[in-house]
């Protein structure tokens, strides 16, 4: 398959993927279909320990999603069609991004809006610039995300402070980013990629299978009660230590 306006590498154990699509880096079907595979493809491979996506184009990240080439031109029936199907895909490879058995992060090089923001949180780890700004703008244009956002977005940062972001569609900065929980760091613009690169080099020289366990543990929870989550803590705790034993 033709890779499109992504450049993909791995080094030391860590895949980096950047998003390259001048001059908004809008996600489009090429870019989609890109991501897709390349993740079908990293994810058995053993050798990725840590994925890192980050922009390719001056201070965007991801602006969200190219609407009129992801669905065209058509009438109101096959719009609504193509969205249902479309999303649904777009959706399912969001989910799959943040079950994946590697360690996840985006580095943030700046605008990152609409579905880039809703990548954005299905990763471990958020380490942005300090120009990043951040946004949830679809109320302002008669739509409602769904790429996950009305669901990941609350869990992560409470209910209260996203309903702000997504009934407003007002931009916060990266240092309120990160006061409310949505980053885990800021750093110097041009300091974003190797910043990300040193916090996956930290993670990809740890035994794997306890963070693989941890972060299997945390989805697990979010989706259940807190006594089915603890029993499965202790189930995977337990899984663990006969693994580790007889291995």
């Amino acid at each position: 398959m033709e890779i499109k306006h992504i450049d993909c590498e791995i080094t030391e154990g860590i895949g980096i993927i950047t998003f390259r699509r001048p001059p908004s880096n809008a996600m489009n079907s090429q870019m989609l279909d890109s991501l897709g595979y390349i993740l079908s493809r990293w994810r058995e491979t053993e050798s990725i320990r840590v994925i890192i996506f980050t922009g390719g184009v001056r201070n965007a990240f991801l602006t969200g999603a190219d609407l009129d080439q992801l669905f065209g031109q058509g009438t109101t029936q096959d719009l609504i069609n193509e969205d249902y199907n479309g999303f649904y895909g777009i959706q399912r490879m969001y989910s799959d991004i943040e079950k994946l058995p590697k360690l996840t992060i985006a580095a943030i090089n700046g605008v990152c809006i609409g579905a880039g923001l809703e990548l954005a949180i299905v990763c471990d780890l958020r380490i942005a610039s300090e120009l990043a700004y951040f946004s949830m703008p679809e109320a302002d244009l008669g739509i409602m995300p769904t790429v996950g956002a009305t669901q990941r977005l609350p869990r992560l940062i409470g209910v209260g402070r996203a309903k702000e972001m997504l009934y407003f569609g007002r931009r916060i900065n990266a240092e309120t980013a990160l006061q409310w929980g949505l980053i885990n760091r800021i750093v110097p613009r041009k300091g974003v990629l190797n910043a990300a690169l040193d916090v996956a080099r930290e993670l990809a020289a740890k035994p794997l299978e306890p963070l693989l366990a941890m972060k299997d543990c945390i989805n697990f929870g979010l989706e259940q009660g807190l006594d089915e989550a603890l029993n499965y803590e202790t189930e995977t705790f337990i899984d663990l230590m006969k693994a580790k034993l007889l291995g």
